[in-house]
């Protein structure tokens, strides 16, 4: 597994660990840069203090005191190349990390899953759940397990899987469900290969735009879209 030490990659590799071996090849965090203040800068608090309080095991914790793990500066390091040499995975799951290299990509296991928290017919790269709140597309609140492709977010698709929100949901809630989300994805993705030693693949029909980081200036207009999509969606379930 590729992925970085958050609270919420931490729940992810530990909940996967339950069912499989896991290796954990653990990024140093990536620092963006940006001329602006970010809608991820503002957020971080608030989804860290929901996090800890809905995942206590896990929030003081280190992966390494769960699994394996090796730490590298970069995914993308000669140390990576090394590892796939020396450890031959059967499947490796990629969580939060740097956009792969297409060097990188071809060492690791023909078998390369990304966990992505939107649909990326739709919104591939950063922040995609608050691009989709920007433009009220209620649609775009999904997570996705598809292949990984040297272009970013276009490989074959595994799982397509809505949100699942409630009345009361915020947007600092968002990446706690997409988490638990994923962990479904990858349990099944790897129950699958087990048992039949592959997983199986859609081709995405169309491509989404790509976004970058979201500027904070725009965040309170997806928190008022996310209340007004959620009440719309309360209002049309007492009318059925």
């Amino acid at each position: 597994m590729l992925t970085t030490e958050t609270i919420h990659h931490r729940k992810f590799v530990s909940e996967v660990a339950r069912i499989s071996g896991v290796l954990a090849v653990v990024e140093s965090p990536a620092k963006r840069k940006a001329d602006f203040r970010t809608a991820s800068s503002v957020l971080k608090n608030d989804q860290e203090a929901f996090e800890s309080n809905r995942w206590p095991h896990v929030s003081d914790s280190r992966l390494s005191t769960v699994v394996e793990t090796i730490k590298v500066s970069n995914i993308n390091d000669s140390e990576t190349l090394k590892i796939s040499q020396r450890y031959s995975a059967d499947l490796t799951l990629v969580y939060g990390t740097s956009i792969l290299s297409r060097l990188t990509i071809d060492a690791l296991s023909s078998t390369l899953l990304n966990l992505h928290g939107g649909d990326p017919r739709s919104y591939r790269g950063l922040d995609s759940h608050l691009w989709a709140l920007y433009h009220s597309d209620w649609s775009g609140l999904r997570a996705c397990l598809h292949h990984v492709e040297p272009s970013i977010d276009t490989g074959d698709l595994v799982q397509l899987r809505d949100l699942d929100l409630d009345a009361d949901s915020k947007i600092e809630q968002l990446r706690a469900l997409t988490t638990e989300l994923s962990v479904e994805m990858a349990v099944k993705a790897i129950k699958d290969f087990k048992e039949f030693n592959d997983v199986p693949k859609t081709k995405q029909l169309s491509i989404g735009r790509y976004y970058s980081q979201m500027p904070a200036v725009l965040v309170p207009k997806c928190r008022t879209n996310l209340a007004k999509l959620l009440n719309e969606r309360r209002i049309g379930s007492t009318h059925r």
